[in-house]
């Protein structure tokens, strides 16, 4: 099935917007944390979706449209491990100590940018190094995810 890029990516955006506005309201840095790791594991599920698909056979039909997702997942991603780390600083600006949840937050989603990074250097190259990395960098963003 085939989504196209703008309905693709207006509704991941309207959905990761509509969770860190909810985040801001939660009005405690936990409430807020449990919010972004919701939107991590997501994010996560999708960048699992998009190596499955990049790995299958007659992938090159849909190599651009592939792609594409790929980016608009990579904007997402960017912007959750932003606002993690602006909440872990407001957090920070209330006399708290850093907030450990938000940070893992923001790492895991850092090493979803590397592997979204190494899968479109697959999608566009062939070269199976960069399709390695990704996955390794989908392990990694695991990890920090266990802390959650």
């Amino acid at each position: 099935m085939y989504i196209s890029k703008r309905s693709f990516t207006a509704g991941l955006l309207a959905f990761v917007l509509s969770a860190l506005a909810s985040a801001s309201l939660a009005g405690s840095a936990s409430g807020t944390a449990k919010v972004f790791g919701e939107q991590l594991l997501d994010l996560h599920r999708k960048v699992k979706t998009l190596l499955d698909r990049a790995e299958q056979p007659g992938r090159t039909q849909e190599a651009e449209a592939l792609a594409e997702e790929v980016l608009a997942t990579t904007s997402l991603v960017h912007r959750l491990s932003e606002e993690a780390m602006k909440a872990n600083l407001d957090v920070l600006h209330g006399g708290i100590h850093s907030d450990r949840s938000l940070l893992l937050v923001s790492q895991a989603s850092e090493a979803l940018n590397f592997t979204l990074l190494a899968l479109h250097n697959f999608i566009n190259t062939g070269d199976r190094l960069f399709l390695s990395l990704a996955r390794d960098g989908e392990v990694l963003a695991r990890s920090a995810e266990k802390g959650l």
